[in-house]
């Protein structure tokens, strides 16, 4: 449905025939011939790693440009300092967005281990706000997962932190009551979670939200970094209006949220990432040319549309 918006639109701006165009269909059936065909000469895909890494060798025949933007397991690190009643519910809304269905949630949340206990409560309420639903609905926050095979993988996920041993603060197995009849799966918080925990180290996408803690502040970016998804950068405030980088490894797009407000805000200091940027490092080990940025793949096509109309 989106997509045939999407179409719709761009006819109406009376764009020439043939700068845009959507070709639907299943990945093993389109996306394959797109990756191997001669005549596509850039690709920019979204998805999992795994699709990722089989988008990667296919291309790899015909050295197509990529751009991947893959799975994640983004930590976000409360510090002490923080205001805990201004940062837990951010930190909720940060790894629910999408029900949960996007690469960027903050599905690991980092606190202190002295303050475990006030974290825990504060979770509790903000979930308890949460508003279930037909997303269509103006006041619904959370809706149903993509598929029933997605919603029975984040179940799967949930049981095994019930299985390994995680406290499970709110949620849970099943249906939330009212909302048996869809791909609904429970806004669930599991504390005392340890690193080795499948639902610490695997992208989840759902409504799944792992807290674990620290001593340190060194500690909270050895957690932060202990993940086989790429690309973080942790930055800390220092004054108003400064950047400090914070030791977390190579780069990601900061929030907007860091910079430039008062302390007692800008403690919250997010980590986020844009996919598993792993994926574009392992290119250029591997030889592969061409992996560009978003922007970059932003002016190319700008530049390409351009060139198109002209020539229609």
């Amino acid at each position: 449905m989106q997509t045939e918006v999407l179409m719709d639109a761009f006819h109406e701006t009376g764009l020439p025939p043939g700068v845009i165009n959507f070709v639907t269909g299943l990945g093993e059936v389109v996306g394959t011939e797109l990756t191997k065909s001669p005549d596509i000469q850039k690709i920019a895909f979204t998805g999992s790693t795994q699709i990722g890494k089989l988008v990667a060798k296919n291309s790899l025949d015909t050295m197509k440009r990529l751009t991947l933007e893959l799975g994640g397991k983004s930590p976000n690190i409360i510090l002490d300092d923080a205001d805990f009643s201004t940062a837990i519910p951010m930190a909720v809304a940060a790894c629910y967005l999408n029900n949960g269905q996007a690469c960027i949630a903050a599905s690991r949340l980092i606190v202190p281990e002295d303050r475990l206990g006030e974290v825990k409560r504060l979770v509790r309420a903000a979930v308890e706000q949460i508003k279930m639903g037909d997303p269509r609905n103006k006041d619904v926050t959370l809706g149903p997962l993509a598929s029933i095979k997605q919603y029975k993988r984040v179940q799967e996920y949930i049981k095994s932190g019930i299985e390994e041993g995680a406290e499970l603060v709110i949620g849970g197995e099943g249906h939330p009551s009212g909302l048996e009849g869809g791909n609904f799966v429970k806004p669930t918080v599991f504390a005392n979670v340890t690193r080795d925990m499948r639902i610490a180290k695997e992208e989840i996408f759902g409504p799944v939200l792992s807290i674990l803690t620290y001593k340190t502040e060194a500690e909270a970016m050895e957690i932060a970094n202990d993940t086989e998804f790429g690309a973080h950068r942790l930055r800390k405030l220092g004054r108003p209006g400064t950047r400090e980088p914070c030791g977390a490894q190579t780069c990601c797009r900061p929030g907007p949220h860091q910079y430039n407000r008062p302390r007692s805000v800008c403690s919250l200091r997010r980590v986020q990432t844009i996919g598993n940027w792993s994926g574009r490092r392992d290119l250029r080990t591997a030889g592969v040319s061409g992996v560009q940025s978003d922007h970059q793949l932003t002016r190319e096509m700008s530049r390409n549309a351009k060139a198109v109309s002209r020539r229609n």
